[in-house]
């Protein structure tokens, strides 16, 4: 059992640490190719995170998502 819980804000906390540089590239709906890194992931998910919780979501809330698989989608899961 790890000594820590694999949750998604250790998972991109640790990709930010560790592979912060790496490369992300997805295609967006329109078939344009998008460039990102795992750290700007992760700063991307912290400022939708926060904004969603100004919009009133709090733990325990449910968040439902019907996306295509875009980095958009992954900053989203990850602010969840």
């Amino acid at each position: 059992m790890s000594p820590i819980g694999l949750t998604t804000n250790v998972l991109i906390a640790h990709a930010e640490e560790f592979h912060g540089n790496t490369e992300i590239v997805g295609v967006n709906v329109k078939g344009e190719r998008r460039r990102t890194s795992w750290g700007e992931v992760g700063a991307r998910s912290r400022r939708l995170s926060s904004a969603l919780v100004k919009m009133g979501l709090r733990k325990g809330d449910r968040v439902g998502t019907i996306a295509p698989n875009t980095c958009d989608h992954l900053e989203l899961l990850y602010a969840i």
